[in-house]
This record gives C-alpha cells, structure tokens and sequence, in this order.
C-alpha cells in the first residue's frame, strides 16, 4: 500500500487553517443585518468595519510568509490558531473568574476553568467531603450548588 507523501498532510492542514481564518473573518458579513437590527448601526458603519477587517486580513499574508519562512510552517499555523482561538475566547461570564472568601466554611476557592461557546466550568475546591445537589432557578437563569456538611 502506498503511503500519502507529508506534503500532502501539511498541504491539508494548511487549506483548513486558512479556511478556517478566512470563515471567522467572513462572519460579521453574514451578521450585518442582525447587528444593524440589534444595536441600530448604520449598515455603512458596519461594512466599513468589515472592509477595514478585510484589508488587514490581506495586509497579513507577506508577513505571515515571512514567518514561514524563519519559523516553519507548522509553528506558524499552530500560532495562527491559537491566536484566532484566544481572539474569540471572550468570556460569556461576566463576574470574577476566581473566588476566594475566608468566610466560607466549606469552599475553599472557586475558579473558572472553561468557557466556550455558551458552555461556562467551574472548579470548586473544598476543605473536606461534603454531599451536594444542583439544581437551576429561573428569572434570572442561575445554577445553585448546596453543599450539606456533616455537623459535630
């Protein structure tokens, strides 16, 4: 069996990060007419925004080259997607990511760990076992965490 020549595979990676840059920079396009229903922008303003977006989005590539070139491609890319990645990352949670009372018996900290795509985690860390429950209150959306400590 013939195998695929390596090329081929950073060939592949390489035309789906570009895919991939290029979809996310393409985007507001697509949003124009709900930004323009959602915050009342002018559709001028907004296809400016995206035109400036595009500009630089071609102004990158002789640097980007350049990068390749020093660096190697698998570095760049893997940069090019971290940065997009951490570009989008804006936190859903608009509270503090990491929670420390001295007051509280049983939590020690809570701290955010994830927040993608609607999806927020936490982490909480406790002094000692404890039982809990979960459940979700409505008005506004919130989920309660009730711990139940053995008491001496």
């Amino acid at each position: 069996m013939k195998r695929i020549h390596y090329a081929w595979v950073v060939a592949a990676v390489t035309f789906i990060a570009l895919m991939g840059a290029a979809g996310f920079r393409a985007t507001p396009s697509v949003l124009i007419v709900p930004l323009q229903n959602e915050f009342g922008w002018n559709r001028a303003v907004i296809s400016v925004a995206v035109s400036i977006n595009l500009i630089l989005f071609g102004l990158t590539g002789p640097f980007a080259a350049a990068l390749m070139d020093r660096f190697g491609l698998r570095a760049v890319t893997a940069g090019a997607l971290v940065t997009v990645h951490s570009a989008t990352g804006t936190s859903t949670f608009t509270g503090s990511n990491d929670l420390v009372h001295p007051e509280y018996q049983l939590i020690k900290e809570a701290r955010q760990t994830q927040d993608f795509e609607g999806y927020v985690s936490w982490g909480i860390g406790l002094a000692k076992p404890a039982c809990m429950r979960t459940f979700v209150l409505e008005d506004p959306a919130r989920l309660v965490v009730d711990f139940k400590i053995a008491s001496s």
